[in-house]
């Protein structure tokens, strides 16, 4: 029996699989043929090879994006329907490469993909002979390196195939990271011009560079989209996949209120989600404005405490603009307590370790926002979906399309949301501002973002079951907006 130190050609890496499941040999069929396309992209990108129009070439190249998708889908849900996904748009790319030259330096990995999408739907026939044949066509058309061949047959032989793991142990090899490079800069001016779903696939891509962890349902869900929609383009399926992304983002990005249509203004409003019992709330309200009084007041001549008149200022507006609102009277009390710590730093007010009053203001805030976490599931919920690793490092560079977006995703809200949506394009932008403050700016407009744009794109596709739509002219304004696809396009990759 040949061990996975021994795998060094066909041979040896046939004798390796011929006991293991088809569903491996899939699996790793796909990730040696995807490892290597991006030459492939690269020259459907230039419009170097095969020869045809742009929009043929975008075509070709997302149909070799589907082959890769699902068969690396397949692996997890070994579905004949997901194989046959792979294999129509197998046929598609085989076709395109049968336009090239035998001599082209990228014709046999053309040949890898389809054979690949072949493995697929042999192992989804129970014929394991095929499926076997196919992978290892596939691995060899690659122009494999066997050392890694060899570590992603170590990592996968406990069988946890939904499992992930970087492509490469030590980076791409530098002809295929400057072919990525290349197309992911030309996808990237294709996102710019305003052409809608590219972003997913860069993001997709690049997850699979790193060994991202993968949401499957939500890329079964690409899989199984229908050929009859793949072969409308690239713009109606990316369209599509768009779609498909918010309806995942969207439970993944509570803010403990639900976004819905007025019927009487036909335009979107925000709705208070809450557990949280009115007399507590009241309590909390009660508990806040006490705050407010325990420096006295900052007004007043000779108090030393009047640097903190902008922090009063906040509560004050914070308690009249939002009180049927938990989530955020708890995240702007721990806001007043952030920048009351700062003031202590710089020496604008005693600091709290020697001064009882400001240390009371301080513990009077922060126990409201732990009481309120603790008495609404909805606010928790928020406060667990903010911490994760991309809105921990987001950069104010992410946000800084989102206050140009913010006026046009504004013409489909009240007036009330249509101006938290300015104050938190432009706070999420602020260099200067609190970094705590501004990621959750960043995470409200993008929870509210997917919202709205969801409930407009359903609108316009007649999906809504029930219920008050948005005037077709403003919803076709705001989501054919490149400034708004752009900011989608961004927060999907943040929080999608």
């Amino acid at each position: 029996m040949v061990e996975i130190a021994e795998i060094g050609d066909r041979e040896s890496f046939r004798e390796w699989l011929e006991d293991k499941p088809p569903e491996l040999a899939v699996l790793l069929a796909g990730r040696a043929s995807s490892k290597t396309i991006p030459e492939i992209f690269a020259d459907l990108c230039r419009g170097e090879a095969p020869a045809g129009s742009t929009t043929t070439n975008m075509e070709a190249l997302l149909n070799v994006w589907r082959v890769v998708l699902a068969t690396r889908t397949f692996a997890v849900w070994p579905w004949r329907s997901i194989a046959g996904a792979a294999v129509s748009a197998g046929e598609a790319v085989w076709a395109k490469g049968l336009e090239l030259s035998r001599t082209s330096p990228v014709f046999h990995l053309y040949s890898s993909v389809f054979s690949a999408a072949l493995a697929a739907e042999a192992c989804s026939f129970n014929d394991g002979s095929g499926a076997l044949d196919a992978a290892i066509g596939a691995v060899e058309s690659s122009s494999p390196l066997w050392s890694e061949i060899r570590r992603d047959a170590e990592f996968y032989k406990t069988g946890k195939l939904e499992d992930s793991f970087a492509y490469w142990d030590s980076g791409s090899p530098l002809e295929i990271a400057e072919a990525w490079q290349t197309t992911r800069a030309a996808l990237t001016a294709r996102i710019e011009a305003g052409e809608t779903g590219w972003q997913f696939w860069i993001d997709w891509y690049e997850a699979q560079l790193t060994g991202a962890e993968q949401n499957w349902e939500m890329l079964k869900e690409i899989a199984l989209i229908p050929d009859d929609d793949w072969k409308q383009g690239a713009a109606h399926v990316n369209g599509l996949i768009e779609g498909i992304r918010l309806d995942h983002a969207i439970p993944a990005t509570p803010n403990a209120e639900v976004l819905e249509v007025n019927p009487e203004t036909g335009l979107i409003r925000s709705r208070p989600l809450s557990e949280i019992a009115a007399s507590f709330l009241q309590d909390c309200q009660a508990r806040i404005r006490d705050a407010t009084e325990i420096l006295g007041d900052p007004a007043e001549g000779n108090n030393p405490y009047d640097a903190l008149a902008p922090e009063i200022a906040t509560l004050d507006r914070a308690l009249a603009r939002y009180p049927d609102r938990p989530q955020r009277l708890h995240d702007i009390a721990l806001q007043v307590v952030r920048r009351v710590a700062a003031r202590e730093r710089t020496g604008d007010i005693p600091e709290a370790e020697k001064d009882a009053l400001v240390a009371d203001f301080k513990s009077e805030l922060i126990g409201v926002a732990n009481d309120i976490r603790q008495q609404d599931a909805e606010v928790q919920k928020v406060v667990d979906a903010r911490v994760t690793d991309k809105l921990r490092n987001a950069d104010p560079a992410d946000a800084a399309v989102l206050p140009e977006a913010a006026p046009v995703l504004a013409q489909a809200t009240e007036t009330e949301l249509a101006e938290e949506l300015v104050e938190d394009a432009d706070l999420a932008a602020d260099a200067e501002a609190d970094p705590q403050t501004r990621k959750e700016a960043l995470y409200r407009f993008a929870s509210r973002s997917f919202r709205i744009v969801s409930l407009l794109y359903k609108g316009l596709r007649a999906v809504l079951k029930e219920g008050a739509e948005v005037s077709k002219d403003i919803a076709t304004i705001v989501t054919n907006s490149a400034k708004v696809k752009i900011a989608i396009a961004i927060l999907l990759a943040l929080f999608g």
